[in-house]
């Protein structure tokens, strides 16, 4: 029965291994037909204003038809794979019942013994094989476990709960911005605003027009305290 245990080792690493790798290859072009899809379909009034229905729907059979051709040219491969591993399982199964019922006639062993043994040896080899295959993701797995405990620890800059601040008694609507400036915290290369001044009045609507990037959404945000201002205040 050890005889056996190499070759569905074997079997199970390769097809875990098979099947991650490929996966990770069509991984990016599924990603790209799922974006499509969620775009098309929530904004699927502007496409059909547009009359685009056709086309997105080209772009994202386009998108898969990669992963496709790739399933096909690997159905082969999978198919003698599959049938030798599990042909490996029904071998050995044929040769330790052959050889059990021959040990339990001559009282060796026990039936219940013998099935403990299979079951032992044939799950734990395929157990071990497809574990092995993972073993080179361990460490990725380990890092990117860490980043995310890391964020669950992450004291944030902005208490939502704190009720620490000022608080005015009258608000009559108007807002300045004065001498705001602000860069986001990942990118501090990159100055958003410098130096902005605003007076939005009561009681009229204000609109922020400008090329993208020019820090519209920023000052929204900024309103809504999403962040702090790096220098300035409103």
């Amino acid at each position: 029965m050890l005889a056996f245990v190499p070759f569905m080792i074997l079997a199970g690493f390769l097809q875990t291994y098979l099947l991650t790798g490929f996966a990770d290859k069509d991984k990016k072009a599924l990603e790209e037909a799922g974006k499509i899809a969620v775009e098309s379909i929530s904004n699927i009034r502007t496409v059909a204003q547009l009359t685009k229905e056709q086309y997105f729907g080209d772009e994202y059979c386009k998108l898969l038809d990669f992963p496709y051709r790739n399933s096909l040219k690997r159905a082969h491969i999978f198919g003698i794979l599959f049938s030798i591993s599990d042909s490996i399982m029904f071998f050995a199964q044929a040769a330790l019942f052959t050889f059990g019922a021959w040990q339990v006639e001559r009282g060796n062993m026990s039936f219940e013994n013998i099935m403990l043994v299979l079951n032992c040896i044939l799950f734990g080899a395929m157990a071990v094989g497809q574990t092995a295959s993972l073993a080179p993701d361990y460490s990725k797995a380990i890092s990117s476990s860490k980043n995310i405990l890391s964020l669950f620890q992450r004291i944030p800059v902005i208490d939502n709960s704190s009720t620490a601040g000022n608080e005015l008694a009258t608000f009559d609507g108007q807002i300045d911005l004065v001498d705001l400036e602000f860069h986001y915290p990942n990118r501090p290369e990159v100055q958003v605003l410098k130096k902005f001044n605003l007076t939005i009045e009561p009681n009229r609507q204000t609109a922020l027009v400008g090329s993208s990037g020019c820090g519209k959404s920023t000052i929204i945000q900024l309103l809504e305290h999403f962040y702090d201002p790096t220098g300035g205040r409103i």
